[in-house]
């Protein structure tokens, strides 16, 4: 008999089985903002479980931020990382605030008339850039 589940890499889809209870009462915390922590030996799919609920919430409209903290060995290091996932995420929320605002609008009606056409790919850079250093 061959051993069904799947082993050394992070599963999805229809690999990802029989974590209801647990997907459940996290995406209920999450939602209601409330901490959790979820504990477990290696290898028994904390990373799996975490990003399943991070990709049903995020149908649901939350802002979410994957961060592996594994490589950080310093604090330099995890502010870099941090940074970098924080930068990211807002980055692809501009940029899909800026597609819809550009979206046709009938005459008269929907937001004003205002273009967001001069924001372009250095001017995000720049932002990401901001948001990584922190910078006021």
């Amino acid at each position: 008999m061959q051993n069904p589940f799947t082993f050394g890499a992070i599963v999805s889809g229809e690999d990802f089985v029989d974590r209801q209870r647990e997907i459940s009462e996290f995406t209920q915390a999450l939602l209601s903002r409330t901490n959790a922590i979820i504990a477990s030996p290696r290898r028994y799919g904390k990373t799996a479980l975490v990003l399943e609920v991070f990709r049903r919430i995020t149908k649901q409209g939350a802002l979410t931020i994957y961060v592996d903290l594994f490589p950080a060995t310093s604090r330099i290091r995890f502010i870099e990382i941090y940074a970098e996932a924080v930068s990211r995420a807002s980055r692809d929320k501009l940029e899909e605030a800026i597609a819809f605002r550009e979206l046709p609008r009938p005459e008269g009606r929907g937001l004003p008339a205002a273009k967001l056409k001069d924001i372009r790919a250095h001017d995000l850079d720049e932002i990401a850039r901001w948001l990584k250093c922190g910078d006021p």
